[in-house]
């Protein structure tokens, strides 16, 4: 399967294509690389917790103020 980086940019290369559609910001691919690299981290974690017979926990923590 290819990264998914490599999906982001057929993504963009496809919605590029269609000329009504939105255009996408300049951050557009910073914010794909964060989010990508966040689903990597959760990858790393559950696979971890998998070895050793655990559950991940994700906590929601309230906004800051």
């Amino acid at each position: 399967m290819p990264p998914l980086d490599e999906k982001y940019d057929e993504f963009v290369k496809y919605v590029g294509s269609i000329p009504e559609a939105p255009r996408r910001r300049a951050d557009g691919r910073m914010l794909a690389e964060t989010a990508i690299r966040a689903l990597a981290d959760l990858k790393g974690c559950v696979a971890t917790a998998a070895q050793s017979k655990d559950a991940p926990l994700l906590r929601l923590l309230p906004p800051p103020g």
